[in-house]
């Protein structure tokens, strides 16, 4: 038999998720991801499985019997705490929503000669020794509304990542109210995520009312 309840709750994370996401494609302003953020956001997404999957499956019942429902609190801030380590732990990279690949290599060539920072270009390879980077730029997801700055190299300085992240979120390329980006097929893509979103969330309700009629049922 199917558990409606476990079914919504697993699904309803992931549903705000894609609808988060719509909304970036569509914002007039570019949006810049890094590494930490795009995995806190993932994390969010994953975590009604996690809480009807390995949450259930390792529950603790002996701290169940003391704790209480508090256990689900504890158990939920341990997910957090784990999505948290992983985020901060890994290698340094951005996503750009709204700049294309060739937009964001503008951008940050600008901010970079702006700022008199010495660096060097091998095609989409930017390489800023003074700043311990070396990353190439490429489009994010096959698209040309989205890219991204990735680690071109095993030693990477997270400071420096940080550095040219608040340089560039500073310039006026990502604060621009018209995204060079924004075409017909962007708003094509962000209407189809936008129409799975409210999807998710309308079949997530309905399972988690669901799942409570027949609790109370059972319960009678």
């Amino acid at each position: 038999m199917v558990d409606y309840f476990r079914l919504g709750i697993a699904t309803l994370p992931l549903g705000l998720y894609i609808l988060v996401h719509a909304g970036l494609m569509v914002r007039r302003r570019p949006t810049l991801l890094n590494a930490g953020q795009e995995t806190l956001l993932l994390g969010f997404a994953l975590a009604g499985f996690v809480t009807i999957g390995p949450m259930e499956l390792f529950f603790p019942n002996a701290a169940y019997a003391v704790l209480g429902d508090w256990t689900w609190l504890c158990l939920g801030a341990l997910y957090f705490f784990i999505v948290l380590f992983i985020a901060l732990n890994r290698r340094p990279s951005w996503t750009v929503i709204g700049l294309g690949s060739r937009e964001l290599k503008a951008v940050v060539e600008r901010t970079l000669n702006e700022e008199k920072i010495e660096h060097q270009w091998l095609e989409n390879a930017l390489s800023i020794p003074a700043m311990g980077i070396v990353g190439i730029i490429e489009s994010a997801n096959r698209s040309d509304s989205a890219s991204s700055l990735s680690p071109g190299g095993s030693t990477q300085d997270p400071i420096g990542w940080y550095r040219l992240e608040r340089l560039v979120c500073r310039h006026e390329g990502l604060k621009a109210t018209s995204r060079p980006g924004t075409g017909q097929s962007g708003w094509e893509r962000a209407a189809v995520w936008y129409c799975l979103g409210i999807a998710l969330l309308v079949i997530s309700i309905l399972l988690i009312v669901a799942g409570l009629g027949d609790m109370k049922e059972w319960l009678s």
